[in-house]
């Protein structure tokens, strides 16, 4: 079930877009800045993520819709959808997870991922 909203896993429906990483995470090229999900805070028990870090465009024909807490098996742990208008900064509730991934959803340019992330 759902740890957010307590619903069955059959009410969502799976992701089907291919997730993309940051070729060399050392050198982000310009569209990896704007897309890919970038920490602003992370302790123990929560972590705050910035979709890229230029920030990303919030108008209705390039915005980011949703922003994903994904558990290490690929599954779907929290979704937040980001509004027209505002701005891509989420927070999620990361206690009880070793590994994990964020994930930000462009309705442009597809599906952009951290890649794994360690709990701290």
């Amino acid at each position: 079930h759902c740890p957010g909203c307590d619903g069955s896993f059959d009410d969502f429906s799976p992701i089907e877009d291919e997730v993309l990483y940051a070729e060399n995470p050392a050198h982000l090229n310009h569209l990896e800045k704007e897309h890919i999900p970038h920490i602003i805070y992370q302790d123990s028990e929560r972590i705050e993520i910035c979709v890229g870090e230029e920030m990303h465009p919030t108008d209705d024909d390039h915005r980011i819709t949703a922003v994903y807490l994904v558990d290490d098996e690929g599954h779907i742990v929290e979704e937040i959808f980001i509004m027209e208008g505002e701005e891509p900064v989420v927070e999620f509730e990361i206690s009880g997870l070793d590994l994990f991934e964020i994930r930000a959803s462009c309705n442009r340019h597809g599906l952009w991922s951290t890649g794994l992330i360690e709990a701290e």
